[in-house]
């Protein structure tokens, strides 16, 4: 078993009911070895749970010895821009503004207002009031993408 599968299986025993392990990463260039963790939640990650988990881990890392250099650990979120990998992801961010690129090279945009094993479902954004955006919103429809198709989808952030 890999290193990154042996910190996989260990991570997901600690882990409560509402989160769940999206990556593990081990990178070793130059000497400057870097495990990196990637943690969710259906409600979001805070810092003092990433935290937690790394003690953990620090100390299970140590115990089995399974790095024998020098090495920084990283557990957090994975973060603004980082794009989803995970079905439990997608559930988690259900009416938030996603992009996603397909494998068709089209890019949509929209808000994610269902999930299914299968596909996602994407609401077109609200446009300015204006009688030409008017036009346009009445031409936009629902856009059900399935996953087979989606090869980036990024949660995007929103100031309105």
């Amino acid at each position: 078993m890999e290193l990154e599968e042996k910190v996989a299986a260990y991570v997901q025993s600690l882990l409560e009911e509402s989160f769940f392990l999206v990556d593990v990463q081990f990178h070793d260039k130059s000497g400057r070895a870097r495990l990196v963790v990637s943690l969710d939640g259906d409600r979001g990650v805070s810092v003092d749970y990433c935290a937690s988990i790394s003690r953990q881990l620090s100390e299970w890392l140590e115990e089995q010895n399974l790095i024998q250099n020098a090495y920084v650990l990283e557990v957090s979120s994975p973060g603004v821009g980082q794009p989803l990998k995970m079905l439990r992801q997608y559930y988690a961010n259900i009416g938030r503004t996603l992009r996603v690129d397909t494998t068709t090279g089209v890019t949509h945009k929209g808000k994610l207002v269902q999930v299914s094993p299968e596909s996602i479902l994407l609401e077109p954004l609200p446009v300015k009031k204006t009688k030409k955006a008017q036009q346009k919103i009445s031409q936009q429809q629902a856009m059900l993408i399935p996953f087979a198709e989606i090869a980036k989808a990024v949660v995007e952030i929103s100031f309105d």
